[in-house]
């Protein structure tokens, strides 16, 4: 994992966040100007395309849980930090999914 591979999403997830604050597209609708076209890692289809920044927002808040899970992972359990950096890192994870749900 790159060194701010985390950090880099987190300000990725806050440039959507004002994105949407300022005006870009919040609801998937073909005429509002927007389309943002690529081929999904699981995708049926050779490319989707999506109508708003919501599903890149989505997207990325469960790139953040992940690596979020994956940090739990890495981090030392025999060390009484290494457990709270665990179990902090994989709560925050829980809580990005959840958002993720709205």
């Amino acid at each position: 994992m790159e060194e701010r591979g985390l950090e880099d999403c987190q300000e990725y997830h806050a440039t959507l966040l004002e994105c949407e604050k300022r005006g870009f597209p919040t609801v998937e609708d073909e005429s509002n100007g927007v389309a943002l076209t690529w081929k999904g890692a699981f995708a049926t289809m050779q490319q989707e395309t999506h109508y708003s920044l919501v599903w890149d927002r989505a997207c990325i808040i469960w790139n953040t849980a992940a690596l979020q899970s994956f940090l739990a992972y890495e981090a030392d359990l025999a060390t009484k930090e290494g457990c709270k950096l665990a179990i902090s890192q994989l709560q925050t994870g829980a809580s990005n999914l959840a958002l993720s749900r709205q």
